[in-house]
């Protein structure tokens, strides 16, 4: 893990600039322009293009970038501010830590503090059930049944704000996220937010789109076969591998800082699954986890370990299939490299 150091421009003048235009192009009355919870919940909105309404960025995933700029080659806000300023034009393009830096510059500049997250697996979950959901049909993923994915790392901000419009201690940190991932059921637009951390770590969906980052930092993640009568069963599940190391920049130095208890309780503690049982299925008592060797290194053979964990009071008969693929960061497969076949036994309660 390394940093990467993001130049947020937030005292140039063109960014103030920049946050007041956006705010002329909603027609924000002098009132909502005084609440930090519509002015974040709009710049959210108008930091990315996707919604057509002049907004500052474009999100590109396809890596066909000639006729803008790769979304890696940007070092801070303070060159797209510029540019947006000078042509009124969308910038090409972004992806959420791009989304993720210039919103925290938009804040900044209008006085609501605020600072960039970073969660690394993290769910996207397309149907607000709180699972991933991975359908198969023998050996062969079903992609048409379940948009779900789990990206390698997420990028969204957090913003400091009292929330005097909910019933309840919500104040502190709101998560904010201006990459267009999902339509609000607010607003039907593409923005996020602000959604606060209170009511995440609880599991209680409040405004706005909590639901949303629940499942992103806690979400399970359910494997479903093809039946021979054509439905489907739950074959195994994994409550653990979402929203790892979810970190910020410490303030004045350059070290992370994991904030990862801010949004959920300890895996596997019963507060950690109270919090998500208004969104669970009934799962598998067979527990199956892949582990590869923390040492390997590109060009090296993959070594794995498959650990087989039983709850069940009866003997179990696997019959496992493990395929592997590659896949980009947001979890979009590509080539399968390998499939292996496994029969396997538990006995009660054993792994």
């Amino acid at each position: 893990m390394f940093t990467w150091p993001w130049n947020f421009g937030q005292f140039e003048a063109y960014s103030l600039n920049v946050a007041l235009y956006l705010m002329d192009l909603k027609d924000l009355s002098a009132e909502e322009r005084r609440s930090p919870v519509v002015v974040s919940r709009i710049m959210a909105e108008m930091v990315n293009f996707n919604d057509d309404d002049g907004g500052i960025l474009w999100g590109q995933w396809s890596g066909e970038y000639s006729d803008g700029v790769s979304p890696t080659s940007w070092s801070g806000s303070a060159a797209i501010l510029e540019q947006f300023w000078r042509t009124k034009e969308v910038v090409k393009y972004a992806q959420c830590w791009v989304f993720g830096g210039t919103l925290t510059s938009m804040l900044r500049c209008v006085g609501i503090p605020s600072r960039p997250i970073t969660n690394f697996a993290s769910a996207h979950d397309t149907d607000a059930n709180r699972s991933i959901d991975f359908y198969y049909k023998g050996n062969k993923k079903l992609d048409n049944l379940s948009a779900d994915s789990i990206w390698n790392y997420h990028v969204w901000v957090e913003a400091w704000m009292e929330r005097s419009d909910l019933k309840g201690h919500y104040g502190g940190w709101q998560a904010l996220d201006a990459t267009p991932q999902e339509l609000s059921g607010h607003s039907d637009t593409y923005t996020l937010g602000p959604a606060p951390l209170a009511a995440i770590k609880e599991g209680q969906d409040k405004k706005y789109d909590s639901e949303f980052v629940i499942a992103e930092v806690n979400a399970d993640i359910r494997y479903h076969v093809q039946q021979k009568d054509g439905s489907f069963k739950v074959a195994g599940s994994n409550e653990r591998k979402v929203g790892k190391y979810i970190s910020t920049k410490a303030v004045g130095d350059e070290y992370r800082v994991d904030i990862t208890d801010s949004y959920k309780y300890p895996e596997g503690s019963v507060e950690e699954r109270a919090s998500l049982e208004s969104g669970l299925e009934t799962k598998s008592d067979v527990e199956m986890v892949l582990k590869p060797a923390d040492d390997v290194m590109v060009g090296n053979p993959l070594k794995a370990t498959l650990f087989l964990k039983s709850d069940s009071n009866e003997k179990r008969s696997l019959d496992i299939t493990v395929i592997i693929s590659t896949v980009t960061y947001v979890g979009a497969l590509g080539s399968e490299i390998k499939t292996l076949n496994i029969k396997e036994s538990l006995d009660p309660k054993s792994s």
